[in-house]
């Protein structure tokens, strides 16, 4: 029997929001560190603290998300270019992070930092604000919904995946890589006595599907 390959959909991110801070010349720094899983979210904490910090002159970002890492940003939000979102995306990458947002409020206090300034201030707030954050493992997942007729609740064996008629499950696997290229395997159910997870990937019923019109 061939071995399989493993798959690594485990990644390190943040377990809630933490924040810090940065002084230099009268300027305040007020990092603010997010666990985030999506563009939505990012651009609703960015809008709610623009409106929370709304005497701030600079509300500067980055964020990176996905297991792989490859979805991420970087703001100035008006500084120069490459002074601010640039070293708070450092600080994310340093730490192999993920599913991680970082907004640092600026309060000017009348005297100009120069770029150098700007990018030790930006780099040092971002790094208080994980420094104090708890940093976790996540595994990949994605979430499906299982409907079938009232019926059939006790045993679960036919019903839709996705808009497709299930006649049947099977006991299977599914990592995070998988959950994305087979997106109507991704059942919530664990086989019964198992915790739902075995290894790098889930426990799942997988379903079956025949030539049926509904």
């Amino acid at each position: 029997m061939a071995e399989l390959e493993k798959v690594n959909d485990e990644y390190r991110s943040i377990e809630a929001p933490s924040e810090g801070l940065f002084k230099d010349n009268g300027s305040r720094f007020i990092a603010l560190a997010y666990p985030v899983e999506t563009e939505g979210q990012v651009k609703e904490i960015v809008s709610s603290l623009k409106k929370e910090y709304h005497d701030a002159r600079h509300h500067c970002y980055a964020y990176r998300l996905g297991y792989r890492a490859d979805v991420f940003r970087a703001n100035d939000d008006g500084e120069p270019s490459g002074s601010a979102g640039r070293p708070i995306l450092g600080q994310i990458d340093s730490l192999g992070l993920s599913d991680v947002l970082v907004v640092v409020v600026r309060y000017f206090g009348g005297i100009k930092l120069g770029i150098p300034g700007l990018i030790r201030a930006y780099r040092s707030s971002t790094s208080d604000a994980l420094s104090s954050a708890r940093i976790i493992t996540r595994t990949a997942s994605r979430r499906f919904r299982l409907e079938y007729p009232y019926e059939q609740r006790d045993e679960g064996r036919q019903g839709t995946c996705n808009g497709q008629y299930a006649t049947g499950f099977r006991p299977g696997m599914l990592s995070g890589s998988e959950s994305e290229t087979q997106p109507c395997r991704g059942l919530s159910a664990p086989l019964p006595g198992h915790s739902g997870m075995q290894g790098a990937g889930i426990m799942i019923f997988l379903p079956t599907f025949e030539n049926v019109s509904v």
